[in-house]
């Protein structure tokens, strides 16, 4: 909450960040893997804190995009988590920035996944997977990351 997202960052950075960020702990950090993504979707629904449709298919009442209902974003900023870009306590997985995955489609592609604050929430709902970008890319504004803990 109230935080600004890590952008312009490679996913090579993003990936070292996230796996050196806890060692010595009986647990490990790294990216999130698309695999955990989806069931992080799945979770939300399955609690039913948002429905389908606000996962698949528009995700603008919960997330950080040009025609959010809750402030209106238009200007190319990342303008940080808000309370309302929030589902069962979890930030701005719709919305704000699109995060690197530890997912691959090719060798040279990795995989992003949330959308983006300058795109509209219908373009690009909180499920959605853009598979395109090279790994060395590092000059985006709408290209950050999410660390995850694994137990």
């Amino acid at each position: 909450k109230d935080k600004t997202s890590w952008n312009y960052v490679s996913y090579t950075t993003a990936l070292e960040k996230c796996t050196s960020k806890y060692t010595g702990k009986s647990y490990t950090s790294s990216l999130l893997t698309g695999a955990a993504w989806d069931r992080t979707l799945g979770w939300i629904y399955e609690t039913g804190n948002k429905t389908e449709m606000q996962i698949v298919g528009d995700s603008k009442d919960w997330g950080n995009y040009n025609d959010d209902t809750f402030s209106g974003t238009t200007e190319l900023i990342n303008t940080g988590s808000k309370e309302e870009t929030k589902a069962n306590n979890i930030y701005d997985l719709a919305g704000n920035v699109w995060e690197w995955t530890t997912e691959a489609v090719l060798p040279a592609y990795q995989v992003d996944r949330g959308g983006i604050y300058s795109d509209s929430a219908s373009f690009s709902p909180s499920c959605s997977r853009l598979d395109n970008d090279s790994p060395d890319i590092a000059n985006l504004a709408g290209l950050g990351f999410r660390p995850a803990i694994y137990l």
